[in-house]
């Protein structure tokens, strides 16, 4: 597939590069600084943009078959719900349909409502798991065919290839997770889409 990565000079996103890269995938890299990549493949091409600025990832987009968006930024920073929207607009424009975005935790179903609405909830974590609601919302309204993939806190190691998954509820244990681990499940599930239309608990094993 030929794979438009946002947020690929970031933690999870290098991890991400790789793992397409490993899984025969062509790659474009959007990112605001290219020097930031120093990945050198024939199947990686980077470009350069401002995921805040609609007209550079309409650009971009262009011939994708799939888009995998891995942006952060600050906890305060609304940047993850504006760049959605314009991935989105410009997907719908292009008639692409698929897509896997990362979410938080804190926006799974807790059955009374979002897990991160409980009181128990830490208040710092609330500001930039509003934004990940936001983006899910949006994800919703799109008419993609998308993945929200919620994982905790992630940290660098090896790969275990030993983690759970499941649809839209949390899971039990497993506060954090190895990068790795969450970019392996991605690229799986760019190719099975077992979990298209549906936020992701993903914990290890």
């Amino acid at each position: 597939m030929n794979i438009l990565l946002f947020g690929g000079t970031g933690s999870l996103g290098r991890h991400l590069l790789g793992q397409l890269l490993a899984a025969g995938h062509k790659v474009a890299v959007f990112a605001r600084t290219p020097a930031k990549i120093t990945l050198t493949h024939p199947n990686v091409s980077v470009l350069q943009g401002d995921l805040l600025d609609e007209r550079d990832v309409f650009d971009a987009l262009e011939g994708r078959d799939a888009v995998i968006n891995a942006v952060g930024g600050a906890f305060d920073s609304t940047v993850r719900s504006e760049g959605l929207r314009n991935i989105l607009l410009a997907m719908n424009r292009h008639g692409v349909r698929r897509i896997l975005s990362v979410g938080g935790p804190g926006i799974l179903d807790a059955g009374d409502g979002m897990v991160y609405e409980r009181p128990s909830f830490p208040p710092m974590l609330v500001p930039v798991t509003e934004e990940h609601r936001r983006g899910y919302e949006q994800l919703l309204a799109s008419g993609t065919d998308w993945t929200l993939v919620c994982p905790p806190m992630m940290k660098e190691g090896p790969a275990t290839s030993k983690y759970r998954v499941q649809a839209d509820v949390p899971l039990s244990g497993g506060w954090e997770m190895p990068l790795a681990d969450v970019a392996a499940f991605m690229v799986r599930e760019l190719r099975q889409g077992k979990f298209i239309g549906k936020r992701v608990a993903i914990a290890s094993a």
